[in-house]
């Protein structure tokens, strides 16, 4: 008499082989999703940085001057040093660049976003605002060609972006080396 089925060892040999196979599948999949996130945490950065650099040129080329504070009343007060700059642009009226009237700027990082503010003079067609320039900001530092930031015409804007997910943290020094273009 012959007995179909199958025996408890290879019922336990199947299974430990499927198993195995599961804990390997499983294995695979966890360092892929790790592995996605980690790059989709450093795209995310790659692109902020790319931003921030895209914009802090369009506005920096234009400027003019680098002015020590502003305004020079009242609050609050921005002061240009090592992480502030305080700089002013040709304002725009009739569509064209006014050199006689002048817009004042200044980039700052507050709360981990880089802050561009843009005070108008009332005759420019640029608007009073604030630009969130970009988010996860660790620090901003700007170095000046002259000893006075006054007195520069040009400097160089380094940007650190800092992103953290799942105990990921990506990080990304960005620099610009800026010459302001309508500099007297």
């Amino acid at each position: 008499m012959t007995q179909r089925g199958a025996t408890i060892v290879e019922m336990l040999v199947g299974v430990s082989v499927l198993l195995l196979v599961g804990g390997i599948a499983i294995s695979i999949y966890l360092s892929s999703s790790q592995f996605t996130k980690s790059e989709q945490l450093r795209i995310d950065v790659d692109v902020s940085a790319s931003r921030v650099l895209t914009l802090l040129d369009r506005y920096l080329r234009q400027g003019s001057v680098i002015e020590d504070q502003y305004p020079l009343t009242g609050s609050p007060t921005y002061t240009t040093s090592d992480t502030t700059l305080v700089f002013s642009l040709p304002s725009i009226v009739s569509g064209a660049p006014d050199p006689l009237k002048k817009d004042t700027a200044a980039l700052y990082v507050q709360s981990g976003e880089l802050k561009l503010l843009i005070d108008a003079d009332p005759a420019s067609s640029r608007s009073d605002t604030t630009l969130d320039v970009t988010k996860n900001v660790r620090d901003v530092y700007f170095r000046y060609t002259a000893g006075v930031p006054s007195a520069a015409k040009s400097f160089t804007v380094t940007v650190t972006t800092e992103k953290t997910i799942s105990g990921v943290t990506y990080t990304q020094a960005s620099i610009l080396n800026e010459t302001l273009r309508n500099h007297p």
